[in-house]
């Protein structure tokens, strides 16, 4: 089997996500609730896709570039006043060191295999102080620890996620934001068990419960600087 191109990992990743509904998905609101609670800034959208994130910001008044392989989704992101560039970032992110404030890596890591490269980059063109806000998911979610225990291969590996080639624990994804640099603020996760799209008020409970301890639940999210 021949090995996967750049191309073919970011159009995995596009076609996984595109589809996904801000309203609905706990890990990108919580992130944009977090950066709505920061002074506004220039932000890079690392695999913005087709801005369906970045958007939510620029009609706030935020300064947003966006990065991505694919020219069609690039072109959809400019429509939405993105400052999108299409580039393949395994080589390298095209900007000057320093010049974000923030940057958001929303699931995009999982999608590279030199992820210490990725982190570097990330906190190249990050101005001093500035804030990452990085998501993954969490390969020791309560889910995936019950499958496997039962033999059953984790949710997070499954033929539709098949361009995840680099999974995280806890421990594993700080001890590589540290390493590189990076001092962890806090973390964050998504949902314990399901969110509130498949159950409103519980759901509500159970997002809520995933940030007081996040090392189980489904991903991990922390804003670092």
């Amino acid at each position: 089997m021949p090995a996967k191109t750049a191309t073919d990992l970011q159009v995995g990743f596009t076609e996984t996500y595109k589809g996904n509904v801000l309203e609905k998905n706990p890990v990108f609101r919580k992130c944009l609730d977090y950066f709505l609670s920061q002074p506004k800034g220039k932000l890079l959208d690392v695999g913005c896709s087709d801005g369906y994130f970045s958007e939510h910001l620029v009609r706030r008044g935020w300064e947003c570039h966006g990065a991505d392989l694919g020219e069609e989704y690039i072109k959809k992101a400019r429509k939405k006043g993105i400052k999108a560039r299409a580039q393949d970032l395994t080589k390298g992110f095209k900007y000057q060191d320093s010049s974000f404030e923030y940057i958001f890596a929303g699931e995009i890591i999982e999608h590279f295999l030199d992820t210490d490269f990725f982190l570097s980059e990330c906190h190249r063109v990050l101005k001093p102080g500035g804030i990452l806000v990085i998501t993954t998911p969490n390969f020791t979610y309560l889910r995936h620890r019950i499958e496997m225990l039962f033999g059953i291969y984790p949710v997070c590996m499954w033929p539709r996620y098949k361009s995840h080639i680099r999974l995280f624990t806890f421990e594993q994804f700080e001890r590589d934001l540290e390493g590189m640099g990076f001092e962890i603020e806090r973390w964050m996760s998504s949902y314990f068990l399901f969110s509130r799209a498949r159950m409103k008020h519980v759901g509500k409970i159970f997002e809520r419960l995933s940030d007081l301890y996040p090392v189980s639940y489904t991903h991990l999210t922390l804003p670092t600087n």
